[in-house]
């Protein structure tokens, strides 16, 4: 199975290269989720696509890259409800500007493709762990938590400062840039184009506040998870996995996927 997901993800990087060299995806690995194998007898390969990174690449470059990915999956017959898009941190900021653009387009000035799914149809899931939602450090979570998150609140608010002019590029790009500034509402609908969502943070996390306040955004409804992972910290799945444990949010996740890969 792995060799045949290597082959067929790299087969379609180098394809979406060729049609669009002026917007290059690159293959960065290719991961074999054990822990849904051997957990749930799920077998699929992951592949995990290279984005541009700031000062490289600025706001809205990355989102051009994954809807060029995804526009060319269903060019090739993929149909969007077997499409599952995963992201953490920055990648789970970058999953809520892919969902900003499905339901409210980028203005045409910051020149990002439309994209348009097939009539009826919807993305398959969409996982959203620990995202970077705003570049402020002013919830009450950074103070609370900072001796307690794998990063103090000081430490995130340089990140932020340096990341800052490469995001918010221009006034438009607010509330795709920072989910946490767009308006309530803003991801009421989700249901209409994807038909699962799992947004998760921990209670250690400086930025706990302002996910919360994302999660607020969306319309209640069985296709939407919340979960607050209880003493969780930035990423803690990742860093349960590096120490060889199943913590509660890496099973959670787990269970989830294989749900939405029925």
């Amino acid at each position: 199975m792995q060799d045949f997901a290597a082959d067929y993800w790299k087969q379609t990087v180098d394809s979406i290269n060729k049609s669009n060299p002026a917007t290059p995806v690159g293959l960065v690995g290719l991961i074999y989720c054990e822990l849904f194998l051997s957990s749930h007898r799920t077998m699929g390969g992951v592949s995990d696509l290279l984005k541009a990174l700031i000062p490289d690449g600025n706001f809205p470059n990355q989102l051009k890259q994954i809807v060029i990915a995804i526009q060319h999956l269903i060019s090739q017959g993929t149909k969007p409800e077997n499409i599952h898009i995963a992201g953490e941190s920055a990648g789970g900021g970058l999953v809520l500007q892919l969902l900003s653009h499905l339901l409210h387009p980028v203005p045409d000035s910051l020149s990002v493709p439309s994209l348009t799914l097939p009539q009826g149809s919807k993305f398959g899931s969409m996982c959203i762990m620990s995202p970077i939602v705003s570049l402020k450090t002013k919830a009450a979570s950074h103070q609370e938590n900072t001796d307690k998150d794998v990063l103090p609140s000081w430490s995130w608010g340089e990140l932020f400062e340096y990341a800052s002019p490469f995001l918010k590029t221009s006034d438009a790009a607010g509330p795709y840039a920072e989910a946490w500034s767009a308006p309530e509402g803003w991801f009421s609908g989700a249901d209409s184009v994807v038909k699962r969502v799992f947004i998760s943070v921990g209670e250690y996390e400086c930025m706990r506040d302002d996910v919360v306040d994302v999660m607020k955004k969306f319309s209640d409804g069985a296709y939407l998870t919340t979960f607050i992972e209880k003493k969780g910290v930035h990423n803690s799945q990742y860093l349960d996995c590096m120490a060889g444990e199943a913590g509660e949010l890496a099973v959670k996740i787990a269970d989830w996927i294989n749900e939405s890969l029925q």
